[in-house]
């Protein structure tokens, strides 16, 4: 279903989900908004997830003025899902087990995550990524060297640096930074009212820029019952929540700022829907949809 209504989409055009799997196109190269019902089920509106299946998926194209957006959607079930030439994509309240790239990306750019759960994401290549009010439990090839864009820019999230390399222009404000004893940020990055999670290194702060930063040893001082699940609340400690606040007055992390993170959507979702098995006698086709809102 998902993949014909994809076929039939002109640019501009909405595609809404209802709670369930969906195998997804292979190519995903429209500027369409793709809405679906949540990454979790929901007992209130008593609508279950929407989840996309398949392998080798890969979202390119876009623009500033027409580009892709997908929101409420569970990506965790496809096996490699890329980036490739994708520019000023939005994702917002998706989960997404892996993003990777294919072949050499260049011109993948201004992709924005709002309220997003990411489990690994390679950067390789891909500029200006923003974060916000999102979890990344592991980002990787943040090293691209270069003077007048960012590799990514991070704000009110939970995000764990990966791999073998020190970490270049980045920017983190009013986030959770985690270190991995391998890469940690150079002088090319900025990092403003932090928590900085050392995980063994002895500073994340010696070389970046920093203002107003704390550093502490373990993910365990900084959250509530922290068992490093991807679905875990990732409520902070009462002493940093209430006494290392954000720049903006709010609390560091997920929960603070513009977005402060929630997943469920706030568009009305399709509950139920039923299509007539034939047409009436003057030729129309009865169809049935009942649909919820946030409230």
């Amino acid at each position: 279903a998902l993949i014909e209504a994809y076929d039939a989409a002109e640019n501009g055009d909405v595609i809404t989900l209802s709670g369930g799997r969906f195998v997804c196109p292979t190519d995903i190269d429209k500027p369409i908004t793709i809405h679906g019902a949540g990454v979790l089920p929901d007992s209130i509106s008593m609508t279950e997830a929407t989840v996309l299946t398949g392998s080798n998926i890969r979202f390119r194209f876009g623009s500033l003025e027409d580009h892709l957006v997908i929101e409420g959607i569970d990506f965790s079930a496809v096996s490699n899902l890329c980036f490739y030439i994708l520019s000023h994509a939005e994702f917002k309240r998706c989960t997404i087990g892996s993003i990777g790239v294919f072949g050499i990306s260049d011109g993948t750019n201004n992709v924005c995550f709002t309220n997003c759960r990411i489990g690994y994401i390679n950067c390789y290549r891909i500029t200006n990524c923003l974060f916000i009010n999102s979890m990344v439990f592991s980002a990787d090839q943040l090293n691209l060297s270069q003077s007048t864009e960012r590799n990514a820019i991070v704000y009110n999230s939970y995000f764990c640096l990966s791999g073998n390399q020190n970490v270049t222009f980045c920017n983190f404000t009013n986030s959770i930074v985690v270190g991995n004893g391998n890469a940690f940020p150079d002088a090319s990055c900025n990092i403003i009212n932090c928590v900085c999670v050392t995980n063994g290194y002895s500073s994340l702060l010696q070389n970046a820029l920093h203002t107003n930063c704390m550093e502490v040893e373990n993910l365990e001082d900084v959250f509530v019952d922290f068992t490093n699940n991807m679905n875990d609340p990732f409520v902070l400690k009462d002493e940093i929540a209430t006494d290392f606040l954000g720049t903006d007055g709010t609390e560091v992390g997920i929960y603070g700022g513009m977005f402060p993170f929630y997943d469920i959507p706030k568009y009305m979702i399709m509950r139920r829907c039923n299509v007539g098995s034939r047409t009436t006698d003057d030729g129309h086709l009865s169809v049935d949809i009942e649909v919820v809102t946030e409230e």
